[in-house]
């Protein structure tokens, strides 16, 4: 049980749950002593998956403590009884044989793998799930999600066929003079991912992406220099921003990708660009 004093603290009062705030028999649990103030409830219980046994830590519901009252709390654990999610993964139209992919829940976040088919079964508590999975290369590291939207419902088994689709994007950038331009950095940003390319000496950028409509864009060399993107970033977190370079973003193009296939371009960059 953790203290939500002045709305979310930094640091939190954690009270030990396999102590004094115990579970008994008949469901019933007391603790005296807590400050007033609103708290949030944590339950703790081992989960079993996949032949092992650990602990797993669930976010519960908030109670608002008054000084000298005493507070009833009813607990429904209801939303870690878990259901079963079943089903077949695919990459590009085959098999996601032996691969790996996370199932993200507002509670809840974890991995599954797929058998040599691309088949998987694993439990999990109930919610509405988005699936992903992530690849690196070069160092950068792109989101492949799945369209398919995923509900889990306790005590029930739930079928589902996932696709993780990617395609390859290549882009050949020019300056406004019409000459191949080095070291551009371009932003590919959709609805479920964002990768960032470099061109070489030939103007040149290659790489996977998801596939989706994506917008090709960059940003005025201007705010290339460290010192000039901290201060951006500064501005965007004091107003809350979840995109900091959203209004400098130079847009290129705006692309639909296909499936497994290579999409090639050029682009010229506008004078704002330099």
């Amino acid at each position: 049980m953790t203290s939500e004093t002045d709305a979310f603290p930094r640091h939190p009062h954690l009270m030990p749950v396999n102590d004094a705030l115990a579970i008994g028999d008949d469901g019933a649990f007391r603790l005296e002593g807590l400050p007033p103030g609103a708290w949030q409830v944590q339950v703790a219980c081992q989960v079993s998956r996949d032949d092992r046994v650990f602990e797993q830590v669930f976010l519960a519901d908030r109670v608002l403590l008054a000084d000298g009252q005493a507070t009833k709390f009813a607990l429904d654990l209801g939303f870690v009884i878990p259901g079963t999610l079943q089903g077949s993964a695919h990459r590009n139209g085959q098999p996601f044989a032996n691969g790996s992919f996370s199932l993200r829940a507002e509670r809840f976040a974890t991995r599954v793998t797929t058998d040599p088919q691309g088949k998987f079964a694993t439990s999990l508590i109930p919610g509405d799930y988005r699936a992903a999975t992530f690849e690196v290369a070069e160092g950068v590291l792109t989101r492949f999600g799945a369209a398919t939207p995923i509900h889990v419902v306790r005590g029930q088994t739930t079928s589902v066929t996932l696709e993780f689709a990617s395609s390859t994007l290549r882009v050949r950038v020019f300056d406004s003079k019409g000459k191949p331009a080095a070291g551009v950095r371009l932003s590919v940003i959709g609805e479920a991912s964002q990768r960032e390319f470099i061109t070489d000496e030939r103007g040149v950028a290659e790489g996977e992406v998801a596939t989706e409509t994506v917008t090709l864009s960059t940003l005025p060399k201007a705010l290339l220099a460290p010192e000039a993107q901290q201060r951006v970033l500064a501005e965007a977190n004091a107003q809350g921003a979840t995109d900091p370079f959203a209004a400098h973003r130079i847009v290129l193009r705006t692309i639909s990708l296909t499936t497994g296939q290579t999409t090639s371009l050029e682009v010229r960059l506008p004078e704002s660009a330099k």
